[in-house]
């Protein structure tokens, strides 16, 4: 088993990368086999996405980071802040004249530290920051496989609306496209370890997930591309386990503006039922949807645990709402914790365990909330979770009934549920 150092910044690809002091710029033409390891220069920034590739059972490849410092950052946005690339077409309207491949899912002003709100139609430009492009929806790539770039050759007008020039106005200026959909895939048998993936349009790590792990990563401002236009619907989830979730964790994880949710499992054909999976010991702030988004099914033996959980519902997906925001269960409201969803049958054998959860603030939305057949409240537990005062505790919509309490709850569904409230 090898152990390959690289060092974006300062490597040299005429060296092998079997040691620090021989660490190579790039690792995508390395012999990488099962049971390898591939580590990134702590500091080293990335553009672009993870290429990672699937290990063999008990032989998984590791994906980390060497060194001392921040994690290393893949990102999935281009810097746009060039003044000369932004043209005057309209009263406070300005077009950017560069090359943007794919339709644009968010844009991050002066480092993170604000936002635009996307515009769906361009006479909706009216605010500093405001953003849209001609291409929304049509790099959505529904009819060629799940997050698969489709090119439609379009250059596209994208446009803010700013007092200024934006190059001017903002200090940076990072575009996040469609582009590949993701910032790493999620196979089998890989393990992802203290790496920071931001500003991509669509998702953080996704994929049909089989005994993956991820530890100690952090995902920020995910999210955002335009899934279907005529809906006003936009998507994207910090990782997300598509059609297979089998032998998965991620626990020590950071999640921060995410635009959907932070973990969800979920498919198309929606055949294999998620099981022995771990998402323990994260934090997570400003998701759009939800923390934790269990949809289809639920999980066997599947644990959601220990997690800190707060300001559901906020960050860069609110912005340009009238809340609730839409979305597929419009005008129900949306920015829980945990969405349990399209939850059409019970499955024999599911267990979800909901423990030991500190639910802070949930301004739109509740702590746990639920839509699916009333026979599926006996397949989970929630215990010794803790719940913010000020917001709701257990919400769950059947025949448009809402429990806003523990004790009625728990008379609904005979669940054995417990819980502290958190002053």
């Amino acid at each position: 088993m090898a152990t390959y150092y690289i060092d974006y910044h300062h490597g040299d690809n005429s060296l092998d990368g079997l040691s620090p002091d021989r660490a190579r710029k790039d690792y995508l033409d390395l012999p990488v086999k099962p049971g390898d390891s591939v580590l990134f220069r702590r500091g080293n920034f990335i553009r672009g996405m993870l290429k990672s590739l699937p290990g063999e059972p008990a032989a998984p490849i590791t994906y980390g980071a060497y060194g001392e410092g921040e994690k290393p950052i893949f990102c999935g946005s281009m810097d746009i802040t060039d003044e000369k690339l932004w043209e005057k077409v309209g009263e406070n309207i300005w077009k950017y004249s560069g090359h943007i491949p794919t339709e644009t899912g968010n844009m991050i002003y002066n480092g993170g530290a604000l936002f635009g709100t996307l515009r769906f139609e361009r006479d909706e430009l009216s605010s500093q920051g405001d953003f849209y492009d001609s291409r929304f929806g049509i790099t959505h790539p529904a009819a060629e496989g799940y997050c698969k770039f489709k090119d439609t050759g379009e250059a596209g007008d994208v446009l803010i609306y700013s007092a200024e020039n934006p190059g001017k106005y903002y200090s940076s200026i990072e575009c996040a496209p469609f582009l590949n959909g993701r910032l790493a895939i999620a196979e089998h048998d890989t393990v992802f370890a203290d790496l920071c993936f931001v500003n991509s349009g669509v998702h953080g790590i996704c994929g049909s997930g089989i005994n993956i792990v991820i530890r100690d990563c952090e995902f920020k401002n995910i999210g955002g591309a335009v899934i279907r236009k005529e809906r006003r619907l936009r998507f994207g989830n910090g990782v997300e386990f598509w059609e297979i979730c089998e032998g998965c964790t991620v626990e020590g994880c950071i999640f921060d503006n995410i635009y959907d949710s932070g973990i969800t499992h979920q498919g198309k054909v929606n055949e294999t039922l998620p099981k022995n999976n771990t998402f323990d010991n994260n934090i997570f702030h400003r998701c759009g949807m939800a923390a934790y988004e269990c949809r289809d099914f639920i999980p066997q033996n599947t644990s959601f645990s220990y997690n800190v959980c707060d300001t559901a519902g906020e960050g860069f997906s609110a912005l340009g709402e009238n809340m609730p925001r839409f979305s597929e269960i419009w005008p129900l409201p949306m920015g829980h914790h945990v969405f349990i969803w399209r939850i059409r049958n019970k499955t024999d054998g599911s267990s979800l365990t909901i423990k030991g959860n500190k639910f802070l603030s949930a301004k739109y939305g509740g702590a746990i909330f639920a839509l699916g057949v009333p026979e599926m409240y006996s397949d989970y537990e929630v215990e010794d979770n803790g719940y913010s005062e000020s917001e709701m505790l257990l919400t769950a919509y059947l025949t448009d009934k809402e429990y806003k309490t523990l004790d009625d709850f728990k008379k609904a569904y005979g669940m054995d549920t417990t819980g502290y409230i958190i002053k």
